[in-house]
C-alpha cells in the first residue's frame, strides 16, 4: 500500500484540482449527471457531497497551492488554478454571513470590559461627582458603541472587497471556465503534462 506522505505533490495538486473545479461549478454537473441514465443516479449524490464540502475542498486547493509554491514542484499556471479554486471556494460561503456584524459586536464588548477593567473602583464615585452621566453603564454602552462603529467600518470595507471578488469567481460563466480549465489541468497532471501548452500559443498569438 502506499503511504500518503509518499504521495508526490502532483497528485495532490490533481486531485484539489478536479474536486475543487467539481465544487465550484456543482450546478453544472449535477446537471449533467442528471441526463446520464444509470450512472446519473450514482454521480448526482457524489457531486452534490462535493458542493457541499467546497468550503473544506478550498482550503485544500490553497494549501496545495502554498506547498507547491514552495518547492516550486508545479508550472505557474497549475499554482493560478489552485489558488483561484481555493479564493472562490473559501469566499463563496463567508459572503453569506455578516462578518462585520459578529466583528464590531465582539469588538464593542470587548472594548466596553476592557475600560470597566481598567477603571479602578475607587474612581467611580469620583466620576459621577465630576457628572452624573459618567456612570459605569454609560461608560461601558459608550465604549461599547465606539469600539463597534470603529471596527464595523473597517471590517465592512474588508468584507466589501472580499464579497466582490467573491461574487466575480462564482459568477456562473466565470465559475464555470475556471472549473473546466482546472479539471483539464488536473487531468493533464495525471497524464504528466499541462494544458498549459496548448493555450500559451494561443495567448501569445495575441500579444
Amino acid at each position: 500500500m502506499i503511504a500518503i506522505e509518499s504521495l508526490p505533490i502532483e497528485t495532490y495538486a490533481s486531485i484539489a484540482l478536479i474536486l475543487g473545479g467539481i465544487a465550484l461549478a456543482s450546478w453544472f454537473f449535477e446537471a449533467l449527471s442528471d441526463k446520464i441514465p444509470i450512472f446519473g443516479k450514482i454521480l448526482t449524490p457524489i457531486i452534490k457531497i462535493i458542493g457541499i464540502f467546497g468550503f473544506f475542498i478550498g482550503i485544500a486547493d490553497i494549501v496545495v497551492a502554498y506547498y507547491a509554491f514552495s518547492s516550486r514542484a508545479l508550472n505557474t499556471f497549475t499554482l493560478v488554478m489552485l489558488a483561484l479554486l481555493g479564493i472562490a471556494l473559501f469566499i463563496a460561503p463567508l459572503t453569506k454571513i455578516p462578518i462585520a456584524a459578529f466583528a464590531a459586536l465582539l469588538s464593542g464588548a470587548a472594548l466596553a470590559m476592557l475600560v470597566l477593567s481598567a477603571i479602578p473602583p475607587s474612581w467611580w464615585d469620583t466620576l459621577v461627582l465630576i457628572s452624573p452621566v459618567l456612570t459605569r453603564t454609560n461608560i461601558a454602552i459608550a465604549a461599547f458603541i465606539i469600539g463597534a462603529v470603529i471596527v464595523y467600518s473597517i471590517t465592512r470595507m474588508i468584507t466589501d472587497i472580499i464579497e466582490l471578488i467573491g461574487k466575480i469567481l462564482t459568477f456562473k460563466p466565470i465559475a464555470f471556465i475556471i472549473a473546466f480549465l482546472a479539471i483539464a489541468e488536473g487531468i493533464a497532471i495525471l497524464l504528466g503534462t499541462t494544458i498549459w501548452i496548448y493555450i500559451a500559443p494561443y495567448l501569445s498569438a495575441y500579444t
